[in-house]
């Protein structure tokens, strides 16, 4: 569940989600898997080191 659906239809953006793979979002027996976190926590990273000239 994202707001990306805001972006899209009151904004006539287009929109894209991007993130850990999980289920069950936001119940009492959510989870995330750990190995995707620590890859989305690298492409995050590497995209803003990029985009600020450091890397």
């Amino acid at each position: 569940m994202t707001d990306c659906r805001f972006w899209v239809v009151h904004q006539d953006l287009p929109a894209t989600c991007y993130g850990p793979s999980g289920a069950r979002l936001h119940g009492a027996d959510e989870w995330v898997d750990l190995g995707s976190v620590k890859e989305v926590t690298k492409v995050i990273a590497t995209l803003a080191l990029d985009d600020c000239g450091v890397a």
